[in-house]
């Protein structure tokens, strides 16, 4: 571990169960997300919360990092607040007119935040100069942002602004990667990892993600080294609190970085992707999968596409693998699924993909029989209802002697207890995934091995994902240099133990999606990757 340096910090606690805002029917913009304030009842449990409000537990903990000390009666927390619609907000006043003033034209995902950012003013200022916003922000709705902001643009600001225009503007220029003397300069790479280390350097029990994830970018940068690239690496313990990587942000040797990875967790990475933006750092963000990363931060990569985009994407994968197939997609009468089962459709009549049969779940039951014998039965059922799972599956195991089916569900069906993996080896399962396990190629056995020997245990998903991430972003850099930002997305498809990249900009002015996804099928109860 010779070649990296390890910083620790000494950090203040950070409370994030307050907000100024406290009437629970008013709902403003938080870090990207319009959400409103609730106070908890006596009673009330995590569940309970989900189920009331319609968000998962995840993007519960999200809005709110705070739960992660326990949900207590009386706590103010965010919940998603519904915007209004575009004709309900036509009969709210119009902003002030003021003679001079400048005007902004809110783009589509913009936010409140990275618009007060990009003109130097706070949030408070704009609310108070445009009545309008009480009912939410809209694309094509027009803010008045001067004459009287109440903090005037700072120098280093203006500055700012004209270094995302610098950044976002597509020049024409070289995408050839550099010769391999100019790409074994040295290539300063700083990870943001939630080590929690105190000043005895002991470990706790919130440190094991941080952990494996440098276990696996430690060999990722041995990996580079033996291959004759120059690599610095230095750790900052950002222990998943807002005032710790405030501290990190004032280091001096941060801004020297040609690449930030980190930190984990996207409560804290808004920050550290602002800083990023100035200095002109390529920042990633390892596991978010949330789209407000993005937003106005030209530099910020996302290795993780959500679950929308994956389902999305799943359609034109299906039908590239079975150009000839019988497809029908189930409908389950879960609204948790809807979201899916739409997302899906869209994507395929998007994509002109050809005919699809769509059928209710308890109809499809009643006429499994009717699969077509001479053709490939892709059999779509975007559900998390396990019951209905279960019935469905037996169902169709039934009838596999009589015709080819395929059956495609979803990727958290892996993590369900009571489900019969014979019948799901037997039926193809098939399924959309962020990475593609494959534990018993050559390459990942020698990297288990390694990781052994190092580390003394086992490598697992976030040890593989540590690995991959350093290993494409740094040797990315060092390929392309100054023209990162510019000619990443013109590389090809790269893959890793866990992940391939493939990267894109949908929007002028925001970051990186990862856009590939992996199509996996059990075969002989070994998941295969087969797009």
């Amino acid at each position: 571990m010779s070649q990296f340096f390890l910083t620790t910090l000494v950090f203040i606690a950070l409370m994030n169960n307050s907000d100024a805002q406290v009437d629970s029917t008013i709902g403003y913009d938080w870090n990207g997300d319009w959400v409103k304030n609730l106070t908890v009842e006596k009673g009330k449990t995590i569940y309970n919360l989900t189920k009331t409000n319609s968000i998962s537990e995840s993007e519960l903990y999200r809005l709110n990092p705070a739960l992660k000390d326990g949900l207590k009666a009386g706590m103010i927390i965010r919940v998603p607040a519904e915007k209004k619609s575009a004709t309900q907000s036509n009969n709210v006043a119009a902003p002030p007119q003021f003679k001079g003033a400048l005007r902004h034209t809110v783009k589509k995902k913009e936010t409140l935040y990275g618009i007060a950012k990009m003109y130097g003013v706070s949030t408070d200022d704009i609310y108070a100069l445009n009545p309008q916003l009480k009912d939410g922000m809209q694309p094509n709705m027009v803010l008045t942002i001067y004459p009287k902001p109440s903090i005037q643009p700072k120098q280093e600001e203006s500055a700012e602004v004209i270094s995302i225009q610098e950044i976002t503007k597509r020049k024409e220029k070289s995408c050839n990667v550099l010769p391999l003397s100019e790409q074994k300069r040295v290539i300063k790479v700083s990870l943001l990892l939630p080590l929690y280390l105190n000043s005895e350097l002991n470990v706790n029990e919130k440190s094991r993600i941080g952990l494996d994830f440098y276990g696996g970018a430690k060999l990722a940068m041995d990996s580079l080294k033996s291959l004759g690239f120059n690599v610095k690496v230095q750790i900052f313990d950002t222990q998943n609190d807002t005032a710790t990587v405030a501290d990190v942000l004032r280091n001096s040797d941060l801004k020297e970085s040609d690449l930030i990875i980190g930190p984990l967790y996207s409560s804290a990475f808004i920050k550290v992707a602002d800083f990023a933006r100035k200095h002109k750092i390529p920042a990633v963000s390892p596991f978010s999968q949330s789209e407000t990363l993005l937003e106005n931060f030209p530099n910020v990569f996302k290795v993780t596409p959500n679950a929308t985009d994956l389902i999305a994407d799943l359609a034109p994968a299906l039908k590239k693998v079975h150009p000839k197939g019988k497809f029908t997609l189930v409908k389950t009468e879960s609204e948790k699924d809807e979201k899916l089962y739409v997302t899906f459709i869209e994507s395929w009549k998007k994509n002109n993909l050809g005919e699809i049969a769509e059928s209710p779940i308890k109809d499809f039951r009643t006429s499994i029989t009717s699969l077509d014998p001479l053709a490939d039965n892709i059999i779509i059922l975007l559900s998390t209802e396990q019951v209905k799972i279960i019935d469905l599956i037996g169902k169709l195991n039934a009838q596999r002697k009589d015709a080819e089916i395929y059956l495609v569900g979803l990727n958290e069906w892996n993590s369900f207890d009571n489900l019969d993996y014979d019948q799901l080896n037997n039926l193809s399962f098939t399924y959309a995934s962020p990475v593609n396990y494959d534990f018993t190629s050559a390459a990942s056995l020698k990297f288990q091995s390694d990781f052994r020997d190092e580390f003394k245990g086992e490598p697992n998903f976030y040890a593989y994902q540590g690995f991959d991430i350093c290993f494409y972003f740094t040797r990315q850099v060092a390929r392309l240099k100054s023209n990162f930002l510019d000619c990443i997305d013109k590389q090809n498809l790269e893959c890793g133990f866990n992940s391939c990249y493939s990267y894109k900009s949908s929007l002028e002015g925001s970051g990186f999606d990862n856009g590939h996804i992996n199509v996996i099928r059990l075969t002989q109860f070994k998941p295969k990757r087969i797009n």
